[in-house]
């Protein structure tokens, strides 16, 4: 699996800092989710996602009035919504966040706090917690779920192709 270069270090950097369950290696956890969420840091565009928008299930309007759409994107190479970043202390501008660094330190920050924190012990539950904002509700994103889990495999297979 291709890895861009940045985004490798950068999660070699902060892998030791995920309290990953037993049996999941932290960093290809973090490559695997940042395969499918930007081809492995290549793809690092923001995505609105409209459930963020005014109106939107989600939407912190005092956010969005002060960043727009900005502030109902995900970022980086772990594609981490602003919104859920912002929550969990991060208070940088939303382009900051899609900086390597900062993204993948928040997505850390956000699987040991809501993920790992909140009682997920297996690659898929992690992915659907990750996609979808919990393991243990009715929302269980299968191929999202499969794609993790095919990347998780391949790297553990054959590693990364750091380019």
């Amino acid at each position: 699996m291709r890895i861009e270069k940045e985004t490798h270090q950068v999660i070699q950097k902060h892998a030791g800092s995920l309290n990953a369950p037993a049996g999941l290696d932290p960093a290809l956890l973090l490559m695997a989710l940042s395969v499918v969420e930007s081809s492995g840091g290549f793809n690092n565009q923001c995505r609105v996602e409209p459930a963020y928008r005014p109106g939107g299930r989600y939407c912190d309007q005092a956010l969005y009035d002060r960043y727009g759409d900005d502030a109902a994107a995900s970022w980086g190479p772990l594609q981490i919504m602003y919104v859920t970043a912002h929550e969990l202390g991060y208070e940088g501008s939303p382009p900051e966040l899609g900086q390597p660094s900062e993204c993948v330190r928040m997505a850390v920050k956000l699987i040991n706090q809501r993920i790992v924190g909140r009682g997920a012990t297996t690659l898929e539950q992690i992915a659907d917690a990750y996609n979808s904002g919990g393991f243990k509700d009715q929302i269980v994103p299968q191929d999202y779920i499969r794609k993790v889990e095919d990347a998780y495999q391949s790297l553990v297979a054959e590693g990364p192709e750091v380019l």
